[in-house]
């Protein structure tokens, strides 16, 4: 007898809301583990969009609006496919910034030695980059469940969004700018 079968087997009084398996074959059982469910699905959520939305107010060091729609777009999502999307479409918004603060800075910058010194930091970067990805996925592949999918999609974006905000921060402290 499986474990699933002999749990079928144990007897519990009505009132008895003491165990999780409490009323499982009812009506009253489902609707109670469906409740269950969704509750720990919400908390899972809150606890990915809690710190997004502590990010998304706007600094001097981060004049990019993308945390906004980012946070805007999750809390329109309804499945883990549309929380997805948004952080898909959020990532393709900070690789756009980074390469447009990568640009900036590369045609800032006057020195031959230290424009190739940038591009070889930012091909190393790339190569971390890229490795972080593939760790990420084999990691969040093996611990499986559907937030999984948005935690790897979330972690991606966040390591984008901070090189752009370190390369930011690099431009703006050495050419005395303000969220330029």
């Amino acid at each position: 007898m499986t474990k699933a079968l002999r749990l079928k087997s144990i007897k519990f009084k009505k009132d008895c809301f003491c165990s999780p398996f409490f009323l499982i074959e009812t009506k009253e059982g489902i609707k109670r583990m469906k409740y269950f469910s969704k509750t720990v699905c919400a908390i899972s959520v809150l606890s990915i969009l809690g710190p997004l939305y502590l990010e998304a107010k706007p600094t001097k060091s981060s004049p990019y609006p993308i945390s906004k729609k980012l946070d805007h777009c999750l809390n329109q999502s309804a499945t883990t496919l549309e929380m997805s999307n948004c952080f898909g479409a959020a990532q393709k918004e900070w690789d756009t910034a980074l390469n447009m603060i990568y640009k900036k800075l590369l045609n800032t910058i006057q020195d031959n030695d230290l424009k190739e010194s940038l591009r070889e930091i930012q091909r190393n970067w790339i190569i971390s980059r890229d490795s972080q990805f593939l760790f990420l996925h084999q990691l969040y592949k093996l611990t499986g469940g559907t937030m999984s999918v948005i935690n790897e999609a979330s972690s991606r974006t966040k390591i984008i969004k901070d090189r752009v905000l370190e390369l930011t921060d690099i431009y703006n402290s050495a050419y005395n700018r303000e969220g330029n």
